[in-house]
Protein backbone atom coordinates (compact mmCIF):
# COMPACT_ATOMS: atom_id res chain seq x y z
CA UNK A 1 0.00 0.00 0.00
CA UNK A 2 3.02 2.25 0.30
CA UNK A 3 4.16 4.67 2.97
CA UNK A 4 1.69 6.28 5.36
CA UNK A 5 1.11 10.00 4.94
CA UNK A 6 0.49 10.15 8.71
CA UNK A 7 1.65 7.57 11.28
CA UNK A 8 1.27 8.45 14.97
CA UNK A 9 1.68 5.99 17.86
CA UNK A 10 3.18 2.54 18.39
CA UNK A 11 2.23 -1.01 17.28
CA UNK A 12 -0.64 -1.25 19.82
CA UNK A 13 -2.10 2.27 19.72
CA UNK A 14 -1.95 4.28 16.51
CA UNK A 15 -3.54 6.61 14.01
CA UNK A 16 -2.47 6.03 10.41
CA UNK A 17 -3.56 7.74 7.20
CA UNK A 18 -2.70 6.35 3.76
CA UNK A 19 -4.27 9.11 1.75
CA UNK A 20 -7.32 6.87 1.13
CA UNK A 21 -7.90 5.05 4.40
CA UNK A 22 -7.77 6.01 8.08
CA UNK A 23 -6.67 3.25 10.51
CA UNK A 24 -7.16 3.58 14.26
CA UNK A 25 -6.11 1.01 16.85
CA UNK A 26 -6.74 1.56 20.55
CA UNK A 27 -9.24 3.73 22.39
CA UNK A 28 -10.84 6.63 20.57
CA UNK A 29 -12.93 9.47 21.98
CA UNK A 30 -15.19 11.26 19.53
CA UNK A 31 -18.11 13.67 19.72
CA UNK A 32 -20.18 12.83 16.64
CA UNK A 33 -19.18 10.39 13.93
CA UNK A 34 -21.17 10.83 10.72
CA UNK A 35 -21.13 8.92 7.49
CA UNK A 36 -23.11 6.70 5.19
CA UNK A 37 -21.81 3.43 6.68
CA UNK A 38 -20.24 2.39 9.97
CA UNK A 39 -18.45 -1.00 9.96
CA UNK A 40 -17.56 -2.97 13.07
CA UNK A 41 -15.69 -6.23 12.62
CA UNK A 42 -13.09 -8.14 10.64
CA UNK A 43 -12.01 -10.22 13.64
CA UNK A 44 -13.43 -11.68 16.82
CA UNK A 45 -15.17 -10.08 19.76
CA UNK A 46 -15.97 -6.72 18.17
CA UNK A 47 -18.96 -4.98 19.62
CA UNK A 48 -20.47 -1.63 20.52
CA UNK A 49 -20.34 -0.88 24.23
CA UNK A 50 -22.68 1.60 25.92
CA UNK A 51 -20.75 2.89 28.95
CA UNK A 52 -23.68 4.43 30.87
CA UNK A 53 -25.73 1.21 30.95
CA UNK A 54 -22.98 -1.40 30.61
CA UNK A 55 -24.83 -2.97 27.65
CA UNK A 56 -22.96 -4.53 24.71
CA UNK A 57 -24.39 -4.84 21.22
CA UNK A 58 -22.66 -7.33 18.98
CA UNK A 59 -23.18 -9.31 15.82
CA UNK A 60 -23.24 -13.07 15.69
CA UNK A 61 -22.51 -15.65 13.03
CA UNK A 62 -22.27 -19.42 13.25
CA UNK A 63 -21.72 -22.09 10.65
CA UNK A 64 -18.97 -20.57 8.51
CA UNK A 65 -21.08 -17.98 6.74
CA UNK A 66 -24.10 -20.22 6.00
CA UNK A 67 -25.45 -20.60 9.54
CA UNK A 68 -27.22 -18.31 11.98
CA UNK A 69 -26.70 -14.56 11.67
CA UNK A 70 -27.80 -12.14 14.33
CA UNK A 71 -27.46 -9.07 16.47
CA UNK A 72 -27.71 -9.37 20.25
CA UNK A 73 -27.71 -7.11 23.29
CA UNK A 74 -25.90 -8.36 26.37
CA UNK A 75 -25.56 -7.09 29.94
CA UNK A 76 -22.88 -8.81 32.03
CA UNK A 77 -23.22 -12.46 30.92
CA UNK A 78 -26.93 -12.34 29.97
CA UNK A 79 -28.15 -11.92 26.40
CA UNK A 80 -31.46 -10.14 27.00
CA UNK A 81 -32.47 -9.28 23.42
CA UNK A 82 -31.55 -10.78 20.09
CA UNK A 83 -32.54 -10.79 16.41
CA UNK A 84 -31.51 -13.92 14.51
CA UNK A 85 -31.82 -15.21 10.93
CA UNK A 86 -31.10 -18.76 9.74
CA UNK A 87 -30.50 -18.37 5.97
CA UNK A 88 -30.60 -22.07 5.07
CA UNK A 89 -33.80 -22.91 6.99
CA UNK A 90 -35.41 -19.45 6.53
CA UNK A 91 -36.22 -19.12 10.23
CA UNK A 92 -36.30 -15.66 11.81
CA UNK A 93 -36.32 -15.17 15.58
CA UNK A 94 -36.67 -12.42 18.15
CA UNK A 95 -35.57 -13.38 21.67
CA UNK A 96 -36.51 -11.23 24.68
CA UNK A 97 -35.37 -12.10 28.21
CA UNK A 98 -32.46 -14.10 29.57
CA UNK A 99 -31.72 -17.60 30.77
CA UNK A 100 -34.79 -19.72 31.47
CA UNK A 101 -37.12 -16.69 31.48
CA UNK A 102 -37.66 -15.56 27.91
CA UNK A 103 -40.13 -14.87 25.14
CA UNK A 104 -39.28 -16.16 21.67
CA UNK A 105 -41.07 -15.06 18.48
CA UNK A 106 -40.29 -17.35 15.55
CA UNK A 107 -41.23 -17.11 11.89
CA UNK A 108 -40.84 -20.45 10.13
CA UNK A 109 -41.10 -19.34 6.50
CA UNK A 110 -40.62 -22.78 4.94
CA UNK A 111 -43.23 -24.34 7.27
CA UNK A 112 -45.72 -21.48 6.77
CA UNK A 113 -46.42 -20.82 10.45
CA UNK A 114 -45.34 -18.61 13.31
CA UNK A 115 -44.62 -19.58 16.89
CA UNK A 116 -44.61 -17.67 20.17
CA UNK A 117 -42.82 -19.47 23.00
CA UNK A 118 -42.89 -18.19 26.58
CA UNK A 119 -40.57 -19.87 29.07
CA UNK A 120 -40.56 -19.06 32.76
CA UNK A 121 -39.04 -21.06 35.61
CA UNK A 122 -38.80 -24.29 33.64
CA UNK A 123 -42.38 -24.15 32.28
CA UNK A 124 -42.99 -23.49 28.59
CA UNK A 125 -46.13 -22.39 26.75
CA UNK A 126 -46.31 -22.34 22.95
CA UNK A 127 -48.79 -20.63 20.64
CA UNK A 128 -48.66 -21.86 17.02
CA UNK A 129 -50.12 -19.60 14.33
CA UNK A 130 -51.04 -21.00 10.92
CA UNK A 131 -52.13 -18.32 8.44
CA UNK A 132 -55.23 -19.48 6.59
CA UNK A 133 -58.00 -17.45 5.03
CA UNK A 134 -57.09 -14.17 6.73
CA UNK A 135 -59.05 -14.91 9.94
CA UNK A 136 -58.33 -12.79 13.02
CA UNK A 137 -58.31 -14.12 16.57
CA UNK A 138 -58.57 -11.49 19.30
CA UNK A 139 -57.44 -11.81 22.92
CA UNK A 140 -58.82 -9.14 25.25
CA UNK A 141 -57.33 -8.06 28.57
CA UNK A 142 -60.74 -8.74 30.18
CA UNK A 143 -60.15 -12.47 29.61
CA UNK A 144 -62.25 -12.84 26.46
CA UNK A 145 -61.25 -14.63 23.26
CA UNK A 146 -62.97 -13.68 20.00
CA UNK A 147 -62.94 -16.38 17.33
CA UNK A 148 -63.56 -15.56 13.66
CA UNK A 149 -67.11 -16.31 12.53
CA UNK A 150 -66.70 -18.95 9.79
CA UNK A 151 -68.98 -19.61 6.83
CA UNK A 152 -68.57 -23.42 7.04
CA UNK A 153 -67.17 -25.88 9.58
CA UNK A 154 -63.46 -26.71 9.06
CA UNK A 155 -62.64 -29.93 7.16
CA UNK A 156 -58.83 -30.02 7.65
CA UNK A 157 -56.32 -29.85 10.54
CA UNK A 158 -58.92 -31.51 12.77
CA UNK A 159 -57.96 -32.53 16.31
CA UNK A 160 -59.85 -33.39 19.49
CA UNK A 161 -60.80 -30.36 21.58
CA UNK A 162 -60.76 -27.75 18.83
CA UNK A 163 -63.28 -24.92 18.93
CA UNK A 164 -64.70 -22.77 16.15
CA UNK A 165 -67.47 -20.24 15.59
CA UNK A 166 -70.03 -20.84 12.83
CA UNK A 167 -72.94 -18.50 12.22
CA UNK A 168 -72.51 -16.92 15.65
CA UNK A 169 -72.61 -20.31 17.45
CA UNK A 170 -69.67 -22.03 19.19
CA UNK A 171 -68.78 -25.57 18.03
CA UNK A 172 -66.36 -28.17 19.41
CA UNK A 173 -64.62 -31.05 17.62
CA UNK A 174 -64.97 -34.34 19.48
CA UNK A 175 -65.07 -38.01 18.50
CA UNK A 176 -64.55 -37.17 14.81
CA UNK A 177 -67.31 -34.58 14.41
CA UNK A 178 -68.30 -30.97 15.07
CA UNK A 179 -71.16 -30.31 17.47
CA UNK A 180 -72.62 -27.16 19.07
CA UNK A 181 -71.36 -26.41 22.58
Amino acid sequence: MGAYKLNIGDANHYLKWTGLKLEIKGDMLAGTISGTRFNVGKGTDEDIYFEDSGVRMYDYEAGGGVGTKGVAFKYSTDIFFGLYWHPTSHIGEIKIGAGSERLLLTSLADSNYGLITNTYGGSTMRLFMYPSGGHDFKLYGSGQIELPNLGTLPTENLAEGQLCMLGGELYKYRSGEWSPV
